[in-house]
């Protein structure tokens, strides 16, 4: 089996491309408003700035893991990226985030915001990387 090559400058753009998928789906022009309000989160402008750097860092794993996935599974087209990037945001992603629902009586259309931008980010990481 030939090693697995990753793409480590697909791996920083994918990110990036998660993060701005993030910015967008949890700004006031999308979710944002609503997010806040049923997350019972209260907005500080002050901690931004680390909490953004924390999620570009979470990105990067993430981004990193899914490349490393795609490698192992062969993938080479940006269209079997996003059937993988739907595959692991239905398996791993749904499932992991339903729990919050179950166990910790989250809101049902909480869940549907975060999942809705989970969806978004793995299917373009995933056709990304895979291209």
């Amino acid at each position: 089996m030939d090693p697995i090559q990753i793409d480590l400058l697909s791996v920083f753009i994918a990110a990036i491309v998660y993060m701005l998928i993030g910015w967008l789906w949890y700004s006031p022009w999308f979710f944002g408003k609503t997010w806040l309000k049923l997350s019972h989160i209260k907005s500080d402008k002050n901690k931004m700035g680390l909490a953004f750097f924390l999620g570009f860092i979470n990105a990067v794993f993430i981004s990193f893991f899914l490349a490393l996935l795609l490698g192992f599974l062969r993938v080479n087209t940006a269209l079997d990226g996003f059937f993988v990037g739907f595959g692991v945001w239905l398996g791993f992603v749904v499932t992991t985030q339903f729990s919050s629902v179950i166990w910790a009586k989250q809101s049902f259309r909480l869940f549907l915001i975060n999942i809705g931008c989970w969806f978004f980010s793995f299917i373009f990481m995933g056709g990304i990387l895979g291209a």
